[in-house]
């Protein structure tokens, strides 16, 4: 959830403890872990096997991938400009293209 406000987005927000489902998210890639018990009401072993997550208490172990099932609001269009610069400075300097500096 953090990375989106770093991005300039917000998405629908419900306990922040891993209670109430509403955060959902498909993973598509990476692996995460949970620091607590998550309650199997909330999500259930074949969520997790097929790949649901908890975004409020997923730990990424890796890079991750994820889907949100509820639409995203823009809350910050500079801090989502300033991203999309960075993304493709990045991409440039791994290609070759750019220096870091």
């Amino acid at each position: 959830m953090s990375g989106l406000k770093k991005a300039g987005y917000s998405n629908l927000v419900g306990c922040r403890g891993g209670g109430c489902a509403v955060c959902k998210a498909e993973l598509l890639g990476g692996e995460v872990s949970y620091d607590d018990p998550v309650a199997d009401s909330v999500l259930t072993a074949d969520e997790r096997a097929g790949g649901t997550c908890l975004t409020c208490r997923a730990v990424p172990e890796s890079d991750v991938t994820i889907e949100m099932r509820n639409e995203l609001r823009l809350i910050s269009p500079l801090l989502r400009q300033l991203n999309e610069k960075a993304r493709v400075k990045a991409k440039s300097v791994i290609s070759g293209t750019e220096s870091k500096e």
